[in-house]
């Protein structure tokens, strides 16, 4: 490896601008161990939606580290529990979620915990969601870790938004929002106005809602892959049928179900096929 590698600086590569950290993988490769080359790798095919090769890249990572070093296999095991979740094996990501909890701490661990906020809330078990977050919270702050404290008020901005709870879902969308700003990130911009998008179509506002989105879709045009996409596209065809918009909501649908099924976001692509 280079004297001035940095492992850390890498994830955040691969999650914030996948596309490009792919097209540049090559040249770093070499410099890499296995378990790190996978790692990073299956961190940038999962956010492009590339899932099935994300899903090899980390267990191979996990295969060549986790009898070596189990604080590394516990990063990319956190890492992958989202990977699982989106494939559809809840008992996987929850599986990787607590092992990694048995062995990170500080602001690895913060992060394990919103991850697992992350997956009970897409289990609906929101309030055992809000309260792992609860706990990455203080851990992410204290870390000083503010792209992923970002993510994680993005995260219980959504939830609070699915319980009804409009004003504590602002206040946390607004910080996932100044988060995304002082951090100088295109992609967490993005979310973050997507992320408002679906409160305001959960609070009534469709205008409002489909404002969001369009910011959202501009900003997350060139940073996603065609699944990441059609997830978004879904929120925008749920807040259309709310409004009466039948036919639109419909074309939307239709539109994001060939990318779902190529991405296998299983469980976004069942919520598609219930609208």
């Amino acid at each position: 490896m280079t004297e001035n590698f940095d492992l850390d600086r890498l994830v955040e590569a691969a999650l914030a601008e996948p596309e490009e950290f792919l097209a540049r993988f090559g040249q770093i490769a070499d410099t890499l161990d296995d378990w790190q080359a996978g790692w990073v790798r299956g961190l940038a095919l999962r956010e492009t939606g590339r899932l099935r090769e994300a899903e090899a890249a980390m267990g191979q990572a996990v295969d060549a580290i986790l009898e070596i070093d189990p604080v590394a296999a516990a990063r990319v095991r956190s890492s992958r529990s989202i990977l699982f979740l989106s494939l559809g094996d809840t008992d996987a990501a929850l599986a990787d979620a607590d092992w990694a909890a048995q062995h990170l701490i500080d602001g690895d661990a913060g992060r394990n915990e919103s991850q697992r906020g992350i997956i009970l809330f897409r289990l609906g078990r929101h309030l055992e969601g809000l309260d792992a977050c609860a706990r990455a919270l203080p851990l992410l702050e204290q870390a000083g870790d503010l792209k992923a404290l970002g993510r994680l008020h993005g995260n219980i901005g959504v939830t609070h938004s699915v319980l009804g709870n409009v004003e504590s879902a602002r206040e946390h969308l607004a910080e996932a929002a100044r988060l995304a700003r002082e951090t100088d990130s295109p992609l967490a911009a993005g979310i973050a106005e997507h992320n408002l998008g679906f409160l305001e179509g959960r609070a009534g506002d469709v205008p409002a809602a489909l404002a969001h989105f369009d910011a959202a879709e501009e900003l997350l045009r060139d940073l996603v892959g065609p699944g990441r996409k059609a997830v978004a596209t879904i929120d925008r065809a749920e807040v259309l049928a709310d409004a009466g918009l039948l036919e639109d909501a419909l074309a939307h649908v239709e539109q994001s179900i060939a990318a779902l099924s190529e991405a296998e976001e299983r469980i976004v692509l069942a919520e598609a096929r219930l609208l």
